[in-house]
């Protein structure tokens, strides 16, 4: 695993993982994640306010028990007045997460999950066509060496518009880390901000499959255990332009009844010289 400093601001904070590929594969779920595909439809690429599914442990579940349900993609605070999301709450940042707004009730009240991933995606720019005025980047995608998914560390939460009801939307946020010394992920997302002073590169939280239930289970003063990464050599990139982006999965998908639903295989390579 590779650990993480801690975190410095470096000019404005720039967008973070807003993309990932999720899994669609029954035995993944069942042997990777020990839990059943839940029930409903959803995007292998993931979007902001897409539904994907998570894994958490259920309430008043036995001991050790998994659940998987479907969840969009935007942590939506308990506190809304609408049942959206009004910041971009995709990513919660190591350093705010016990003290911002949006994700310190979740924080506290220890809602971890994980997040089935086969790949997430991340932008890389070309430093000679930065200084010479482009802003444009060329989308890449990290996934593990091995071809195993991935268990991003999220938080999630419910919104529920009155105390009483039923239905529910359940969302989720990805756990950000600093990356500025990761030997790869460091390479990725704008160089400077718009002062020219150095961005600060940041990345999602990995975690080790013999993690999964001491991260589900642990209290808000171990959770920073669990803030890393993967090392560089564990770790795969490779260009992945965006394709045409098709219609998004109506949110509904992510409504629970009575808090509860159901309980590229091909490997990348990059050589970066």
């Amino acid at each position: 695993m590779w650990g993480h400093r801690k975190s410095c601001v470096c000019g404005k904070v720039n967008r973070m993982c807003n993309q990932f590929r999720t899994l669609q594969q029954p035995h993944l779920f069942e042997s990777h994640f020990g839990v059943s595909k839940p029930t409903g439809e959803w995007r292998d690429d993931v979007y902001p306010d897409y539904v994907a599914p998570i894994v958490r442990r259920p309430r008043g579940g036995r001991p050790g028990a998994r659940e998987s349900v479907l969840a969009k993609f935007g942590l939506v605070p308990a506190a809304s007045k609408t049942g959206k999301r009004e910041l971009s709450t995709m990513n919660a940042r190591d350093d705010r997460v016990r003290t911002a707004r949006s994700y310190k009730g979740p924080f506290r009240e220890r809602q971890w999950c994980i997040i089935p991933a086969e790949r997430f995606y991340e932008p890389l720019y070309d430093l000679d066509q930065w200084a010479a005025g482009s802003r444009r980047s060329e989308r890449f995608a990290i996934q593990r060496f091995d071809q195993q998914p991935m268990g991003i560390a999220g938080i999630w939460e419910i919104w529920k518009r009155h105390p009483d009801d039923d239905d529910r939307v359940t969302s989720f946020s990805m756990l950000t880390i600093n990356a500025d010394i990761h030997p790869l992920l460091h390479r990725f997302h704008r160089p400077f901000d718009n002062q020219g002073k150095p961005e600060e590169k940041r990345t999602v939280v990995l975690l080790g499959e013999a993690e999964y239930d001491a991260w589900l289970d642990c209290s808000p003063g171990n959770a920073f255990d669990f803030f890393h990464s993967f090392a560089a050599e564990e770790l795969v990139a490779a260009s992945c332009p965006e394709p045409p982006r098709t219609k998004k999965p109506k949110v509904e998908e992510s409504i629970e009844p009575n808090d509860s639903i159901g309980a590229v295989q091909q490997q990348l390579g990059l050589d970066f010289g």
